[in-house]
């Protein structure tokens, strides 16, 4: 809250305010740094898993997606669909981008 006591001049009084609303929001912005470095964790009951697959890795898959850390380049097991159509699962190789280290997924013509 602002109080003035005294003749009133506009300047300062203009310049307090603008203080005032500013400072009233570093407190606003300390919170949001200290909740983004609390580290993030999902549930990974709703990822499917086939015979092949052990449970720990949709754990490991989400913790390496929520760290922003991409997954290796290499040969992967994925399921193909086409038009929200299954059509296969295959291995496809992923190589990482010359430029950006993204990953980019080789598919053959078959």
């Amino acid at each position: 809250m602002l109080f003035h006591i005294g003749p009133s001049r506009p300047g300062s009084r203009l310049r307090l305010t603008f203080l005032f609303i500013v400072s009233s929001g570093v407190p606003a912005l300390q919170t949001a740094v200290a909740q983004a470095a609390q580290p993030v964790k999902f549930q990974s009951g709703f990822m499917r898993q086939d015979g092949m697959q052990n449970n720990a890795t949709a754990e490991m898959v989400l913790a390496s997606l929520s760290n922003e850390q991409n997954l290796t380049p290499g040969r992967h097991l994925v399921s193909l669909f086409v038009n929200l159509e299954y059509v296969d699962e295959r291995e496809v190789e992923f190589l990482a981008h010359p430029e950006d280290g993204r990953l980019m997924p080789c598919l053959s013509p078959e």
